[in-house]
């Protein structure tokens, strides 16, 4: 009985053997796959040294197959199928609008994209859309994420493309609950009698946290977070004073207004692809959504300092 070694066999010297035994010589074969004929005999004799059996006959006019040749035949062909089946699914899911489609971002952008998703859904019914809630950066370039919604300051990693989505007013905000029983400060001199939440997610020189961290003691901070969905819940509960987006949102929440007559914060959301998924049918397909709906290419104020960075403008 034939020991088989532990290592994994490769394909490669499968693929090898497979073109020599179809046609016929190493030549025709290395001719093929592009090598050098040292290559194929290198393959060949590697795998039948690991199978511990001749695969061929060698004579002066070419290689013949053994029996054991024969039935790798039979495999390699049926594994060749296999990889052209693969192959034809792969190319059919980047040319149709079809199959799954991930979007990520936080819940704060959410309002912005949902009526946007709604509408890639309708369009193309084919797509499975998968929305990622999430803080954390997902590795585009390894396909975790087709197109991801980030906020704060404009991303500038590697081969990532990003362009301009939306302007998101904000203001500080406490729940009606929280102002029926601790009230609302009257001015910036009141804020150290109150409570307020810290989203860790913002980097040091976030204009919003380098105000915060001027104005509002570390002893008043109820709550600290990298998740935006458990601050806004810790808004909405009266656990302290927070960022919230200014109009609808707010009013259907009863949340009543702090401070704003002092001035407002503006939030940018960048729409952010790799560039080795930027071209794909999906990816196209929402980008082109975007422009029909007038979010692409961006307004005027796009170029301007606010939709550089982040902006605060209370005093």
């Amino acid at each position: 009985m034939v020991s088989i070694s532990n290592r994994e066999l490769s394909w490669t010297d499968f693929q090898a053997a497979f073109h020599v035994g179809r046609l016929g010589t190493v030549s025709a074969a290395a001719d093929h796959l592009s090598v050098h004929r040292a290559t194929i005999q290198r393959h060949i004799d590697g795998l039948e040294r690991q199978l511990g059996a001749k695969l061929f006959h060698r004579h002066t006019r070419g290689y013949t197959l053994t029996e054991i040749g024969h039935a790798m035949m039979e495999v390699a062909a049926a594994t060749q199928d296999q990889f052209s089946q693969i192959a034809g699914l792969a190319q059919k899911s980047d040319t149709e609008l079809q199959g799954e489609f991930v979007v990520t971002s936080i819940d704060f952008v959410l309002p912005k994209l949902m009526p946007i998703l709604k509408l890639m859904v309708e369009r193309h019914p084919g797509i499975e859309l998968n929305y990622v809630s999430s803080a954390k950066r997902l590795r585009m370039e390894y396909g975790e994420a087709h197109v991801a919604l980030r906020i704060g300051t404009k991303p500038e990693e590697p081969d990532s493309i990003v362009q301009f989505f939306a302007e998101v007013e904000c203001g500080l905000y406490a729940s009606q609950d929280y102002a029926n029983r601790l009230g609302i400060p009257k001015s910036v001199d009141d804020l150290s009698h109150h409570r307020f939440f810290r989203y860790l997610g913002h980097a040091e020189n976030h204009p919003w946290r380098m105000w915060s961290q001027r104005h509002i003691p570390n002893e008043n901070i109820s709550l600290r977070s990298h998740s935006p969905t458990a601050i806004e819940k810790a808004l909405y509960m009266g656990l302290g004073i927070g960022l919230h987006p200014i109009g609808e949102p707010a009013e259907s929440r009863k949340l009543v207004p702090v401070l704003q007559e002092l001035g407002t914060f503006s939030e940018v959301i960048w729409l952010v692809t790799h560039v080795d998924v930027h071209r794909t049918p999906k990816v196209q397909a929402f980008i082109n959504l975007l422009k029909d709906e007038g979010y692409l290419p961006p307004p005027e104020h796009a170029n301007s300092k606010t939709a550089t960075a982040p902006q605060y403008r209370l005093l």
